[in-house]
């Protein structure tokens, strides 16, 4: 199947299109209500950065490469219990307060 899809579409390969859009590898904030264990950030957000600010919420920094992969986060959360508050895509040109660059 990659195969083929490097033969019809080589500029799509590895990546999911939806409705016209084009997910690839991209740096996301998900901010979510109150702290993460520390178990949770060293076994399921490696690669992440995690920080918590003055009003408690997590921000939980990092690459996710395709569609699936955020779903699987936001599931995460979800059987955890963890309350999402947002979450942002961060363009490589932002300077925001919670991205290591």
């Amino acid at each position: 199947m990659l195969e083929s899809c490097r033969l019809r579409e080589p500029e799509r390969c590895g990546r999911i299109v939806s409705k016209g859009v084009t997910v690839h590898d991209q740096t996301v904030e998900i901010v979510v209500s109150g702290p993460l264990s520390p178990d949770l950030v060293v076994t399921a957000l490696e690669g992440f950065t995690v920080t918590t600010d003055a009003q408690g919420r997590t921000h939980v920094v990092g690459p996710v490469p395709d569609q699936a992969r955020l779903i699987g986060l936001l599931a995460m959360f979800d059987g955890l219990h963890i309350a999402v508050i947002s979450v942002n895509p961060i363009d490589d040109g932002d300077s925001h307060p919670h991205r290591v660059t």
